[in-house]
């Protein structure tokens, strides 16, 4: 349901329902669940499919709230050397699309 609401510009426009504050929990909420979950778990999988949608479709460029863990999570994922992931995709896939999230991290 969170996904739906964050699936375009345009709807999250449209239900305006998180404050600053809740839209700050729910990055927390996702870098923990990042952080704690393991490779290839389905659900790891969704989190970033949800962190990729909000950095697309959200004001989050502009706050970059946790930026440096969230980028952490990111390399941690990007180096699980065992074997593939779709989640090494998903998260290649954030940084190409936006590259600000490198590029601002003060």
């Amino acid at each position: 349901m969170v996904s739906d609401l964050f699936s375009s510009k345009k709807t999250v426009n449209a239900t305006s329902i998180f404050y600053l504050n809740d839209f700050k929990v729910l990055i927390d909420v996702i870098i923990r669940k990042l952080s704690n979950l393991s490779a290839n778990d389905q659900i790891r999988s969704d989190y970033l499919s949800l962190i990729h949608l909000i950095i697309r479709n959200s004001s989050y460029i502009q706050q970059m709230y946790r930026i440096e863990d969230l980028l952490s999570c990111f390399n941690m994922i990007l180096n699980e050397r065992d074997e593939y992931t779709i989640d090494q995709d998903i998260v290649r896939i954030i940084l190409s699309e936006t590259p600000e999230l490198l590029n601002n991290n003060d």
